[in-house]
């Protein structure tokens, strides 16, 4: 009889130490394919259900769908043991898939248009559905093809953040960011000077002559070579300016006008023969 009631004491103490079962999981998804992680507490034992007629009794299996949908995904876990302890719980939770062919990269990418102190943006991503651009000077804009006005003239690193999105999570995100030179709005002025902005002879061996009229103080001309390192700087004092360039080693540079308020007036290619 002693030992019948130190057997029942056993069992039913079994019973209670695993009363306590909790079913959970998460879970990622990428094109069709799901990783599923097993959250449950207070099981052992596991059976899945995919929602397409397959299952599973991995702990933390992977299952790839035929057909992009929504699928109910169901874990069954349990406990049980030689002395008759078991508890139970079951969770289920909806998952959408996409078809692999359909789950393209994104590659983000625009082009611009610079007009005085205002820039025209040009997005040309592929593979996004969504966009959000930083424009350099504090301020953002999500539309597709933005314009923006700068309030000063300057440098600006412009970058373009495109992502796509199914609503229900980011499936992929690319980013791209680009040096935009922006004039002040009277900058504009230039634009008829910008005919008479003659450079000659091109090519040039020993004396680069610079012409432009009605030119205010300050301008300068910057000469680069195709790295953006700059090799002579020349102060233009009159209509016509010779520039020695017989140092130069052989090769195509760019000559840039600046204004020493306003930026830059113009670019010209010429080739030190």
């Amino acid at each position: 009889m002693k030992k019948f009631i130190l057997l029942a004491s056993i069992v039913l103490s079994a019973v209670i130490s695993h009363a306590q079962c909790a079913a959970n999981f998460s879970f990622s998804v990428s094109g069709n394919s799901v990783q599923l992680t097993n959250l449950s507490s207070g099981t052992s034992y596991y059976n899945w259900h995919f929602g397409d007629g397959s299952a599973s009794q991995a702990i933390n299996p992977t299952h790839s769908y035929a057909a992009a949908g929504t699928y109910d995904v169901c874990l069954y876990a349990y406990y049980s043991d030689s002395v008759g302890g078991f508890c139970a719980d079951t969770i289920c939770q909806s998952i959408t898939v996409q078809d692999s062919t359909t789950n393209t990269p994104c590659d983000a990418d625009f082009t611009y248009t610079v007009s005085g102190n205002t820039v025209m943006f040009n997005n040309t991503s592929s593979g996004t559905s969504a966009n959000q651009w930083y424009f350099g000077d504090g301020s953002t804009a999500y539309s597709t093809n933005p314009t923006h006005t700068y309030a000063s003239a300057g440098t600006y690193w412009v970058c373009l953040y495109s992502y796509y999105d199914d609503s229900l999570q980011v499936t992929c995100e690319d980013s791209t960011c680009y040096q935009v030179v922006v004039q002040d709005s009277l900058a504009d002025l230039w634009s008829f000077r910008l005919k008479e902005f003659e450079l000659y002879p091109n090519p040039a061996s020993t004396v680069l002559n610079v012409k432009l009229d009605n030119m205010p103080t300050g301008t300068y001309a910057s000469i680069v070579d195709l790295v953006g390192r700059e090799m002579i700087r020349a102060d233009l004092t009159s209509e016509i300016t010779e520039i020695p360039v017989s140092e130069l080693p052989s090769g195509v540079y760019m000559i840039r006008l600046m204004d020493a308020e306003k930026g830059l007036i113009g670019t010209r290619k010429f080739i030190r023969r």
